[in-house]
């Protein structure tokens, strides 16, 4: 079965979409990589050049580095993040609430957005997610210019997980999560593409996954 096919069929199976919109600019860098299960080394770095008719015909380069130890963000760090943001419009948007820092979530109804099951190991792969989506960094410039990376940003600028403890001693009573300047604009809506949650979270193949 083709990709495309799996995707179709998954789609006409499903006759109740659930969508989630996604910062159009997060998916089309490649922020997620699909998981190379033939080479242990994590990779750290990778560029992605991007020519647009709004740029006037500029490349646009796009570095995302991350720390040697959680390596690029992957296809299971896209199916939590997409379940984070069910989370996040079903919270703030729908209910026309200000979006304030820090948002909490527990890791059980994250990981049931996210149709994935509840055993301890999910739940350390949800601190590792937090982790990833922190230190990961994006670089933006221009191929063509004197300087390249003039902006550098992540997803989240601060994470608690749940238990940890607070600057004051305390424990965490959910997880924290402290969005970036960067990341709360995936809440304004010309700058967002809807995909089909439950389409999705059907989907076996990672790469058809990313082609959603």
């Amino acid at each position: 079965m083709t990709l495309i096919k799996e995707i179709e069929e998954v789609s006409i199976a499903d006759q109740e979409p659930n969508f989630v919109n996604v910062r159009k600019n997060l998916i089309q860098v490649g922020f997620f990589s699909v998981s190379d299960v033939n080479n242990k080394e994590k990779r750290q770095e990778k560029i992605v050049r991007l020519n647009t008719f709004e740029d006037q015909g500029q490349i646009n380069q796009v570095e995302i580095i991350a720390p040697r130890k959680y390596g690029l963000p992957t296809t299971g760090d896209l199916t939590l993040y997409l379940a984070f943001q069910n989370l996040l419009q079903e919270k703030y948007v729908f209910h026309k609430q200000s979006l304030n820092n820090p948002v909490t979530f527990t890791s059980y109804e994250l990981l049931k957005r996210a149709a994935l099951s509840f055993g301890p190991n999910n739940y350390e792969i949800i601190k590792k997610w937090m982790i990833r989506m922190k230190s990961t960094t994006v670089s933006f410039g221009r191929e063509n210019a004197k300087f390249i990376g003039g902006e550098a940003v992540s997803v989240f600028d601060r994470t608690i997980f749940f238990k940890e403890k607070f600057d004051n001693g305390n424990p965490a009573d959910a997880n924290y999560v402290w969005l970036s300047d960067w990341e709360k604009e995936n809440l304004v809506e010309n700058s967002l593409i809807p995909i089909d949650l439950k389409v999705y979270n059907q989907l076996k193949n990672n790469t058809a996954k990313t082609l959603i």
